[in-house]
């Protein structure tokens, strides 16, 4: 489990190197700041009160699957989307 759960949060690290479709500017010099107004206060306020739906299948957290699936390919977890599942 806890080689799925270094892949996963390897997986919030390359959304915020990587991603370039949110509404804000993530190449920006203030990306860090962006990248936490775009994905990490949604996913803290989800974690925190469960608003948005059930946190591990919430959109912040899939989009980390999604990127560690992604990165990792065939060299992904076993198991690691039973329990981190995709977006797709």
């Amino acid at each position: 489990y806890r080689t799925m759960l270094l892949q996963h949060e390897y997986g919030h690290y390359l959304d915020y190197k990587l991603s370039i479709d949110l509404n804000y500017n993530l190449q920006s010099p203030s990306n860090i700041f962006n990248f936490y107004i775009g994905i990490g206060l949604p996913s803290l306020l989800n974690a925190a009160t469960g608003i948005g739906g059930d946190h591990g299948s919430y959109w912040t957290e899939t989009r980390a699957n999604d990127w560690a699936t992604i990165w990792f390919g065939d060299k992904i977890a076993p198991g690691f989307t039973d329990y981190f599942p995709n977006s797709k």
